[in-house]
């Protein structure tokens, strides 16, 4: 789709918005508004229906496919109208699974 028709919405950011994208641009390697999840399945699973039902999230949920830009004076939030989640399976059959390793309590 043309990114020009790939757009819903076009609006000004919150406060708040706009408080997260100023510590952001000042630093690109801070993660404080980042979430990126992991999930341990112990049983069977088809990746393609995962990643499928994961965007059939984004095509209900306008939050899920907002984007932002600071390309000018005023930093706007973009709301496209098609958009696919990241989605990335990583398998770790072969290896012993160690919570340490994972950072995770």
């Amino acid at each position: 789709m043309d990114s020009k028709k790939n757009i819903e919405a076009i609006c000004r950011l919150t406060p708040t918005q706009e408080g997260m994208l100023f510590y952001y641009l000042n630093d690109r390697k801070y993660t404080g508004y980042h979430v990126q999840n992991w999930f341990m399945v112990n049983k069977d699973f088809d990746a393609n229906i995962g990643k499928a039902s994961l965007n059939l999230l984004v095509k209900k949920h306008a939050v899920l496919r907002t984007v932002y830009t600071a390309k000018t004076t005023n930093p706007l939030q973009v709301v496209k109208c098609e958009a696919e989640a990241e989605y990335k399976v990583v398998d770790y059959t072969d290896r012993v699974y160690d919570a340490t390793i994972l950072d995770v309590e």
